[in-house]
């Protein structure tokens, strides 16, 4: 066994996640916003990277215990530019690096080799036992037992799985058009695992030990689209219809035409910048810290994403 991190659970996780396939990605504890080395970020190629700010000029959280991110062999925490492992493995000198420190926790992105993660959180129930009876129905009902199970830091569940069908969606209930109860993490999306440290103190606990199991689909064990993500989906459909139907959509306007237009004061929001790709983005006024980027606008027609 490869000595990636001087924390043996931390190890074990990452020898596990290299054999099926799944990139190991570090995550640093939970940090101080204040202390000075966390206004540097990341390492890119064009140098070193620093955090935003917020109107005070304070730095807004970036190390939150559970996002990308990684712990120096001095303690200085760093992002994990993490995009890169959408479509490769890191090598062996960068997970060397990125777990050389005992508190670096561990953590991976779905959709490599056919595998999601389903998040169900406690918060979304109403109490710990109604969480739990639900959860241990899916995997019961279903013969997951034999499959890869933790509990989260804040006492969820996280269930891996291999449909043979792509899901669809990401925000799921455990009965049809029913209320969101959990998030589906695939192709790309990050998920914490067990060993690390919760930023409440408590551990990721790993509860089943075997392989991700394989299943014809999310449907087809009692996961459904939520209501809310249905009603996303039939909000979006009627958008492109809107747009299909809009012989002008999508062709270059004028700002100045019209004084509301976002790309007349879209300049005045924190964070704004202008992109290579013709969008800008910026924050919204209430965005949540967590998140450099709140909406896009396109700077030659004006459309708005969130």
């Amino acid at each position: 066994m490869a000595n990636y991190s001087p924390n043996p659970g931390v190890n074990q996780t990452i020898e596990e996640l290299l054999a099926l396939g799944c990139p190991p990605i570090p995550v640093a504890s939970q940090q101080d916003p204040r202390k000075k080395w966390c206004h540097k970020v990341a390492k890119t190629k064009e140098g070193v990277k620093y955090c935003p700010v917020d109107k005070n000029l304070d730095p807004i959280p970036r190390f939150t215990g559970k996002n990308p991110s990684y712990l120096k062999r001095d303690g200085s925490p760093w992002i994990c530019l993490h995009g890169e492992f959408q479509s490769k493995l890191p090598t062996e000198g960068e997970l060397k690096e990125f777990f050389c420190h005992p508190d670096t926790g561990v953590g991976s992105l779905g959709g490599h080799a056919g595998l999601d993660w389903l998040d169900f959180d406690r918060k979304c129930y109403d109490s710990q036992e109604s969480c739990d009876r639900d959860v241990e129905r899916i995997i019961s009902e279903n013969n997951l037992q034999g499959t890869w199970i933790e509990r989260t830091g804040s006492d969820g569940w996280r269930v891996a799985v291999k449909p043979r069908q792509k899901p669809t969606f990401t925000n799921f209930a455990t009965s049809p058009d029913g209320q969101h109860v959990g998030e589906a993490l695939f192709e790309g999306r990050f998920t914490v695992l067990a060993p690390t440290i919760h930023p409440n103190g408590k551990p990721y606990r790993r509860v089943g030990w075997g392989e991700p199991i394989e299943v014809e689909s999310l449907q087809a064990i009692g996961i459904y689209p939520s209501k809310d993500e249905v009603e996303q989906a039939a909000r979006n459909q009627k958008r492109e219809q809107r747009k299909a139907s809009n012989p002008h959509y999508g062709q270059p306007t004028n700002p100045q035409d019209n004084p509301w237009d976002i790309r007349n004061f879209a300049h005045y929001f924190e964070g704004y910048h202008e992109r290579s790709d013709g969008w800008a983005a910026a924050q919204c006024p209430h965005h949540n810290g967590t998140s450099q980027t709140s909406f896009r606008v396109r700077l030659d027609t004006g459309e708005l994403t969130g």
